[in-house]
């Protein structure tokens, strides 16, 4: 969490699920994790803006030779 006078910001995990897809970005990606905020997501609640912040998976279906990704959420964002 971290805040000045006019800002405030603040991270949480709120499952086991998340610290794992944190854990897989990792040893996919290695330390250069590609982060995503997701605005789609965005909730106005009580004067508070929530955004979701992940990463992509990879996946290269070999029976019809196509990429799949998908979005691993990381952890929630409010400010």
């Amino acid at each position: 969490l971290t805040h000045d006078e006019n800002n405030v910001v603040g991270v949480c995990f709120s499952c086991k699920k998340l610290l794992r897809n944190v854990v897989s970005a990792i040893e996919a990606w290695g330390p250069a994790i590609p982060l995503i905020c997701d605005g789609t997501y965005k909730i106005l609640f009580n004067g508070w803006v929530l955004l979701v912040l992940g990463t992509i998976s990879l996946v290269l279906d070999k029976s019809n030779l196509k990429v799949r990704h998908s979005f691993m959420l990381i952890s929630f964002m409010f400010c």
